[in-house]
């Protein structure tokens, strides 16, 4: 109930501070997808409040609340993302929640889930298995990898590629 309430305000917040250059840009409020192109807009659209995706649904930016089993963006993502796969084209902020999380831009907030992937990261990684290829903060994991870190790995394997002296580590490993 709590996470429900969290997300609604988040929502609500979202939808007060929507810019008019995303209005401008025709950005649609709402979106439902069945399955990717059976939904209410095409994938080109923009989408600044609530995003329902049944099986599969993509979309170029989402600012809001993204809910549904597989879920995808072209471009940038900002809000709150629960879902089973949530992929992002370019940069995400906020927190993804999925059993599979891939963002191919910056990723500024929180990952959890089975599998956290990230180009950049800054925030935590909280899985299985985190993957970034730089990371700022804290990943906790059993399975941790970056190539370069400005922070703590905490899991049964840790990587830093790039560090010069204990570049795998088990129970922690850091950089600063």
């Amino acid at each position: 109930m709590r996470k429900i309430a969290l997300a609604f305000s988040f929502i609500v917040l979202n939808a007060c501070l929507v810019s008019p250059a995303a209005l401008a840009q025709e950005a649609k409020p709402i979106q439902v997808a069945l399955w990717n192109p059976v939904q209410i807009f095409d994938q080109d659209t923009s989408i600044h409040g609530f995003r329902l995706n049944i099986l599969y649904g993509a979309n170029q930016d989402v600012f809001g609340f993204d809910l549904g089993i597989v879920n995808r963006n072209m471009a940038d993502f900002k809000g709150v993302q629960w879902c089973l796969v949530g992929m992002t084209g370019g940069d995400f902020s906020g927190w993804q929640d999925a059993v599979v999380g891939i963002v191919d831009g910056r990723m500024t907030g929180v990952q959890s889930g089975f599998f956290n992937s990230s180009n950049e990261g800054q925030g935590l990684q909280l899985g299985w298995i985190n993957i970034s290829k730089s990371f700022e903060g804290l990943q906790l994991g059993l399975f941790n990898l970056t190539d370069d870190l400005h922070g703590l790995q905490i899991g049964i394997l840790n990587v830093v590629k790039n560090k010069d002296r204990l570049p795998i580590f088990p129970i922690v490993n850091w950089s600063f």
